[in-house]
């Protein structure tokens, strides 16, 4: 019997011609200009599969199950207050030890001759290297294992609208503080976000802040707090971008805290936004907050974040509403976009291309296989173009269309092989992910520790139940498809899935079906 190379392929075309080609094909007249509700009957299993995608990282199907039996009004509420504390064995060593925040003692420094001087300050890089990358491969594996999904995808939402990189900041103790800092935020208040943020040493740091003197004002984070945080071009001048710079004269940090230095701070008139006064930086955060462009802004971001990306007027002057109703209060948002029958539509199903991060994220969910803490997996991530906690600049990403490019494509193709065992790993030197460059300005001397390997008895028991054994080639087909994919398939596609499965070298075929169907175009829409 003729047996299929293990890299044999359906004649798919490649991802960056075939998505466009799906989200085109997807592309409907819109749904009503207003936010309706979703009819109750509406909520079905699939709709409750397309919310645990959106709202979290998708997930087995016994979380679907769970999702759809509560109905649409419980599964929302499970999902914005989730109850019981969070698992302690799950995030056992969260708390990062303290590097870099408290400087060495400079008289202390004085006392070391050059020699020892330099080895006390390499000790300190490599330590905050370590850690840095503690920090990204345990909030990597956070997304994957915690009970609260949309704690986590509101945290990485954060992440990439206040976006800060260890580039820029240096400091891994200070990009874990603000991590928290988005996290206890995740689902409050978008305007005590935006305070504390302002506070915040890394931000501070980044946007150099640290910098800015009453004499000689740095416009940096001014300019971004309004341009890329807040309001969005076109609601300010560059007048008050000047004028906001001098409120913020004098914001810095010591170690971790924020620090006022009123010594350098202009306490002169200042006229912003239409307001004159002595104001300060929460003033002018305040006035900010006050201007319609601040809601308007900032629903329109979250509603293509979870949604679509072409949302209309009305929709988002809707969910503008209800913000400046709940004073930016953020989970009444969720609540009613979660609700609308316009999440659920055939304009936001299964047209959404996934990010790195909830591509690999949902994979290991949807597979209940545990990532571990070490970083390798963020660093895939980075090879597909989003870097956690090392994003490109203070944009962020753009996200889209953006995740598919040529240098990106291969990496989402391939990510999954290695941990299905279909692909030795390869070590420091051979092309792996160990001894590279992941761009905190150090390398990781160490291999990474092996990847998660998939277990090929327990997984097929799991993918395809206990009567696996009996099953024949279109049942084993039927039921990965149902597991992985939130769209049905051609019947063209499922003959093609069929024969592939039948022909392919049976102590690996059911990995490669999986693989298959993981590097398909459909996956990659959510």
């Amino acid at each position: 019997m003729t047996t299929a190379t293990p890299h044999r392929r359906l004649p798919l075309l490649p991802l960056f011609l075939t998505i466009p080609t799906l989200l085109a094909a997807a592309e409907e007249p819109p749904e009503p200009a207003a936010l309706t509700p979703l009819a109750p009957a509406a909520f079905d299993r699939a709709a409750a599969a397309h919310l645990l995608s959106r709202a979290g990282f998708s997930g087995p199907p016994r979380e679907i199950d769970q999702l759809y039996a509560l109905g649409l009004e419980k599964a929302v509420e499970s999902l914005l207050e989730p109850g019981g504390p969070l698992p302690a064995e799950a995030f056992e060593g969260d708390t990062l030890e303290l590097a870099m925040t408290d400087r060495v003692d400079r008289r202390a420094l004085r006392t070391l001759d050059r020699e020892e001087r330099q080895k006390l300050m390499r000790r300190m890089r490599q330590k905050n290297r370590k850690q840095f990358q503690a920090l990204r491969g345990r909030w990597f594996r956070r997304m994957v294992v915690t009970p609260r999904p949309l704690e986590e995808k509101m945290t990485l939402f954060w992440h990439g609208h206040f976006a800060t990189s260890q580039r820029g900041v240096g400091n891994s103790y200070h990009m874990y503080l603000q991590n928290r800092t988005l996290r206890a935020y995740a689902l409050g208040n978008f305007k005590g976000l935006t305070h504390a943020i302002s506070k915040d040493p890394a931000m501070l740091k980044y946007l150099n802040n640290q910098q800015n003197r009453r004499l000689h004002p740095n416009e940096n984070f001014a300019r971004e707090l309004m341009e890329l945080f807040t309001l969005g071009v076109g609601h300010y001048t560059e007048d008050d971008i000047k004028e906001a710079a001098r409120a913020f004269t004098g914001w810095t940090f010591r170690g971790k805290e924020f620090f006022f230095r009123h010594r350098v701070h202009d306490y002169g008139e200042k006229k912003f936004l239409g307001h004159t006064g002595d104001f300060n930086g929460e003033d002018v955060i305040d006035i900010i907050f006050a201007q319609p462009a601040a809601s308007r802004f900032i629903a329109r971001k979250v509603f293509v974040y979870f949604v679509h990306e072409d949302p209309s007027a009305k929709i988002v002057e809707h969910l503008a509403e209800i913000l400046r109703s709940h004073d930016f209060e953020i989970r009444p948002l969720l609540e009613r976009l979660f609700m609308s029958a316009e999440f659920y539509s055939a304009t936001a199903r299964g047209t959404q291309i996934k990010s790195p991060v909830r591509l690999v994220a949902g994979t290991l969910r949807t597979l209940e296989m545990d990532p571990g803490s070490a970083p390798v997996f963020a660093f895939i991530c980075g090879r597909m173009g989003q870097d956690i906690l090392l994003p490109p600049s203070v944009k962020g990403w753009d996200g889209g269309r953006s995740w598919i490019s040529t240098s990106t494509i291969f990496h989402r193709y391939n990510f999954a092989r290695p941990i299905l065992g279909l692909e030795a790993r390869r070590g420091p030197g051979e092309g792996g992910p160990a001894g590279r460059n992941l761009g905190e300005g150090g390398k990781i001397t160490d291999a990474l520790p092996a990847l998660p390997q998939w277990d090929t008895e327990s997984g097929r028991e799991l993918l395809l139940g206990a009567d696996s054994a009996e099953l024949d080639p279109a049942d084993v087909v039927d039921r990965v498809v149902r597991r992985l994919l939130l769209v049905e398939v051609s019947a063209e596609a499922r003959r093609q899935l069929i024969d592939f499965y039948t022909l392919a070298r049976p102590e690996t075929r059911l990995e490669e079906l999986i693989h298959l169907v993981i590097s398909s175009p459909e996956y990659q829409l959510g």
